[in-house]
């Protein structure tokens, strides 16, 4: 059977630093493992508090899902208002945007 993590290089999740999303600690551990500096890295999160606001603090290139609101029972944020990079209507949106900034 196929996990979620079989899919990433890294999972870190609150239980591997101690902390949540809003702090800059899981972001940090994911990054070092990976071997990555800030700029080279993207969070695409449907949360714009604990995710896009969290990884714009160390400088990730952020992403909001607007689609994950949408799941939640939830409305997204009205188009451009999230503060992130990029916006994803469907993951498959990813695709494009990484054209865009390679």
């Amino acid at each position: 059977m196929l996990r979620i993590d079989d899919f990433f290089d890294v999972v870190v999740t609150a239980a591997d630093v101690r902390k949540q999303k809003t702090s800059t600690a899981p972001f940090k551990m994911a990054l070092r493992e990976l071997g990555v500096e800030p700029n080279e890295a993207m969070m695409v999160g449907d949360r714009v508090e604990r995710d896009v606001n969290t990884a714009k603090k160390l400088g990730l290139k952020t992403c909001y899902a607007r689609y994950g609101e949408r799941r939640a029972g939830k409305e997204p944020l009205e188009k451009g208002t999230s503060g992130a990079d990029f916006e994803l209507e469907d993951i498959s949106d990813l695709l494009e945007i990484t054209k865009k900034i390679e």
